[in-house]
């Protein structure tokens, strides 16, 4: 039997177009007392504004995780009785991005904040 074999080079053959999809962020209403934390955004958009602390939640992480983790990097605050807020859906045309932010209320543990 004989074959006709043809080779073709697929090195530049986008098999999947990349799908934009949204991001998950994670926004924490951080609680002590009757005050609650907000920080000015810095180098990401919305840059100058007023927010609560938060970022991008990670593969695999629980949401409560990484509200801790997020609260720690930007202030040096323990948090605790983290519980599921509300959700929001944004979409920023101008800067190309869209975010589902899941916002968490936490109280602040004493002690163990930055000076």
């Amino acid at each position: 039997m004989d074959l006709d074999v043809k080779t073709t080079n697929y090195k530049n053959v986008n098999f999947m177009k990349e799908i934009k999809r949204p991001k998950v962020g994670i926004g924490v209403a951080v609680i002590k007392g009757n005050k609650i934390l907000f920080g000015k955004r810095k180098k990401s958009h919305g840059d100058g504004c007023w927010s609560f602390p938060g970022g991008h939640l990670e593969f695999n992480e629980e949401i409560c995780d990484c509200a801790t983790r997020e609260v720690a990097e930007e202030t040096g605050l323990q948090i605790k009785n983290i519980k599921h807020w509300v959700f929001t859906n944004d979409i920023f045309k101008q800067e190309d991005k869209h975010y589902v932010t899941l916002f968490v209320l936490a109280e602040v543990m004493d002690g163990g904040g930055r000076t």
